[in-house]
């Protein structure tokens, strides 16, 4: 089992996160998760300043970034960064008081970074990268809507 564990620095906790995660994660099949040690939810203060590497051309700040998946090392299992933070804000309000919105959204960012997972450990039909991550997404997400 996946284990999920929290790391705020500023106000970017939300007590409605973790349990959505947790529950989003419990609708998968354990074996797309085989080598994936921790999901930790953040806020873009720990993340930090600075830009990520070019995906689809661009370069993007860090700290707006959604989600980050990080390969596995020969010191560390892979590992998947949810940026809490900027997930909720993207959610109406008034939506964030149901569930199934809660579940939408959330379920966009964590899936598309297991896709990035699945991609370097057990392939994809598209090619590598962002396309082989939004290809695992759309899955998923079929296998829990």
């Amino acid at each position: 089992m996946v284990e999920i564990s929290e790391s705020y620095r500023g106000s970017g906790h939300y007590k409605w996160m973790r349990p959505t995660v947790d529950r989003l994660l419990q609708s998968l099949p354990p074996e797309l998760l085989t080598g994936l040690g921790t999901i930790v939810l953040t806020d873009a203060h720990s993340i930090g300043p600075g830009k990520t590497q070019r995906v689809r051309g661009r370069k993007h700040h860090r700290n707006k970034c959604l989600g980050f998946y990080h390969h596995r090392t020969q010191s560390e299992v892979a590992f998947i960064e949810l940026v809490a933070d900027n997930i909720a804000p993207s959610v109406p309000r008034l939506l964030l008081h149901l569930q199934f919105f809660r579940d939408m959204f959330v379920s966009q960012t964590l899936f598309h970074e297991i896709g990035h997972h699945l991609a370097a450990t057990a392939g994809s039909a598209a090619r590598n990268g962002e396309v082989a991550a939004e290809d695992w997404c759309r899955r998923l997400s079929r296998m829990l809507f």
